[in-house]
C-alpha cells in the first residue's frame, strides 16, 4: 500500500505544481515570450508572432522538420529541409551556431518534430529556439516549393 501512495503523492503535488504556475493568459508564471525564450532557449511563438521575429532577425535560420518529400511540396520561404529523426538530428546540427536564432516547424499542432528538435537544440547549448504552434498548417503566408 505504501509504495503505491509515495507515487500518487508525487504525481498529484507535480500536477498541482504545473497548474499553480499557469496564468490565465497562458504563458507559465505570467511570462511574456520573450522572458520564456530568456529563460528556457525555446519558445512556442504563434504563426503571428513567428512573422514578427522573422521580420526583426533577419539572420534566422529556418528548419523545416518534416521529410523531404514533405518539403518538396511547399515550404517557408527561406526554410531549409532539416528532417527530424532523433538518432541523427543531433549530428546533424553540431557544426551550427549556438548563438543564432532558430525557427523550427512540422506539419501540424499534433506533429511531435517541432517540439523534440527544439528540445535537442536547448540540450546541445542553443539559446533562441522558436517554436511555430499548429506548423505548416497553421501558417496564413505564402509558401514555396523552391
Amino acid at each position: 500500500m505504501r509504495r503505491r501512495l509515495v507515487p500518487a503523492i508525487l504525481l498529484a503535488a507535480a500536477l498541482g505544481f504545473g497548474l499553480a504556475a499557469c496564468t490565465g493568459d497562458g504563458e507559465p508564471d505570467g511570462r511574456s515570450a520573450t522572458a520564456l525564450l530568456e529563460a528556457t532557449g525555446r519558445v512556442a511563438v504563434t504563426p503571428q508572432e513567428a512573422q514578427t521575429v522573422i521580420g526583426a532577425n533577419p539572420g534566422i535560420v529556418i528548419f523545416d522538420l518534416r521529410t523531404a518529400v514533405e518539403y518538396g511540396q511547399g515550404h517557408l520561404p527561406n526554410a531549409y529541409s532539416l528532417s527530424y529523426d532523433a538518432s541523427s538530428f543531433v549530428y546533424s546540427i553540431a557544426n551550427l551556431s549556438q548563438a543564432a536564432s532558430y525557427l523550427v516547424y512540422g506539419t501540424d499542432g499534433d506533429d511531435f518534430r517541432a517540439g523534440a528538435a527544439a528540445d535537442a537544440l536547448v540540450q546541445a547549448g542553443f539559446i533562441r529556439v522558436y517554436v511555430l504552434e499548429g506548423g505548416l498548417a497553421a501558417w496564413p503566408g505564402e509558401l514555396t516549393e523552391e
